[in-house]
C-alpha cells in the first residue's frame, strides 16, 4: 500500500529533477536537492495512512 502511494509521485519527482537539471544543478548535487522531496513523500504517505485509519 505504501509503495503505491510513493509511486504515484514518481513522475513529479522526475519532473523536478529535470527542472533542477535545467537550472544548472550538477548531476552530482541532485541528491542534496532530491532527498528532501523523497522525505516529504514518505511523511505525506504516513500522514495519509494515519488519518485514514478509523
Amino acid at each position: 500500500m505504501a509503495t503505491q502511494n510513493i509511486l504515484q509521485y514518481e513522475s513529479k519527482i522526475w519532473a523536478t529533477a529535470d527542472l533542477l537539471r535545467g537550472c544548472g544543478i550538477k548531476k552530482s548535487e541532485w541528491t542534496s536537492y532530491m532527498m528532501p522531496f523523497f522525505a516529504l513523500v514518505m511523511v505525506e504517505s504516513r500522514l495519509v495512512r494515519m488519518f485514514a485509519e478509523p
